[in-house]
C-alpha cells in the first residue's frame, strides 16, 4: 500500500522537531472532500486535526491558503474557529486543534441552536479582517472553465450576482455551511473548513443554513431578522453554486 502525504508528513515529523515538538501519531481518517486529506493526530497525550492536500491537481477554483489561514486565525479568536497550531506558508498542511463537539444533522436544527448560530455568524460576518474579496461572477466562470476553457458565464448566472449583490450587505463570509463544518460546543458553535472564505455577500451563509439543514426560509427569515426577498435571490445563487461544484467535483 503506498504511504499517504498525511503519514509522509507525521514520518518526516518523527525525525525533526516538528510542529508538536515530536513525533505525532495518526489516530483516524475523518471525513474528506475531494481536494483534502484530513486526519485525527495525537502527539503528547493532546489532539490535533491535520489536514494536507489530496491528489487534485491544483487548487480548485475560489481556494486561497493564506486567505484562508487568517480568517480562521481571526474567527479562532472569537471562539467560532479552531485554533491554529501550525501551518505550511505553501499551504502543505494546516494543523488545528481538535474541537470536541458535535453535527446536527438537517431537520434538526431548534431555534435555540438555530439563534446561537445566527449571533455567532453575525460576529464573524462583523469582523474587519483585510483579506480579499470574492469575485462571484470570475469564481462561477472558473468552475466552468475547468471543463471547457471556451465557456461563457450564462446570463442567468450573471443576473442572479447582480441581483444578489445588490440585495446583500458585505461581510467576512464562510461560503461553505454545510452540516460537516458547523459544531456545537458547550460554548457555542464552532465553524470548519474555510478554505472559501472572504469577504462577500452575508446573504450566502443564511442561504446556505436554509438549504443545508433544510430549513423553511420564513423561519430563517424571522430569526436573522432578513429580507425574505433578498434571501430568495442568495438560495437561488448559492443553488447554482453548488450545482457549479457538483458537476465539477461528482
Amino acid at each position: 500500500m503506498s504511504t499517504t502525504r498525511t503519514e509522509a508528513l507525521l514520518a518526516e515529523w518523527a525525525g525533526s522537531e516538528g510542529p508538536v515538538g515530536g513525533a505525532a501519531r495518526l489516530v483516524r481518517r475523518l471525513d474528506s472532500g475531494p481536494t483534502n486529506e484530513v486526519s485525527l493526530v495525537e502527539a503528547g497525550g493532546c489532539r490535533y486535526v491535520l489536514r494536507v492536500p489530496s491528489a487534485f491537481c491544483g487548487l480548485p477554483p475560489g481556494i486561497d491558503r493564506s486567505r484562508e489561514l487568517a480568517v480562521q486565525c481571526a474567527v479562532a479568536a472569537l471562539g467560532h474557529a479552531p485554533a491554529v497550531i501550525a501551518a505550511d506558508a505553501g499551504g502543505d498542511f494546516l494543523l488545528s486543534s481538535w474541537v470536541d463537539g458535535r453535527t446536527v444533522a438537517p431537520g434538526e436544527l431548534d431555534d435555540a441552536t438555530l439563534e446561537s448560530v445566527v449571533v455567532a455568524l453575525r460576529s464573524i460576518h462583523g469582523l474587519p479582517l483585510e483579506v480579499g474579496a470574492i469575485d462571484y461572477a470570475a469564481h462561477c466562470l472558473a468552475y466552468l472553465r475547468e471543463q471547457d476553457v471556451n465557456a461563457q458565464l450564462p446570463a442567468t448566472c450573471r443576473a442572479l450576482i447582480r441581483d444578489l449583490e445588490a440585495s446583500s450587505l458585505r461581510g467576512l463570509c464562510h461560503h461553505d455551511l454545510n452540516p460537516g463544518n458547523m459544531l456545537l460546543t458547550p460554548g457555542g458553535p464552532v465553524f470548519i473548513d474555510w478554505e472559501y472564505a472572504a469577504r462577500g455577500c452575508v446573504l450566502l451563509d443564511y442561504a446556505a443554513l436554509v438549504a443545508e439543514w433544510q430549513l423553511p426560509a420564513e423561519r430563517m427569515c424571522e430569526v436573522a431578522a432578513l429580507d425574505c426577498a433578498a434571501l430568495a435571490i442568495a438560495s437561488a445563487f448559492y443553488a447554482e453554486l453548488c450545482r457549479l461544484w457538483h458537476q465539477l467535483f461528482d
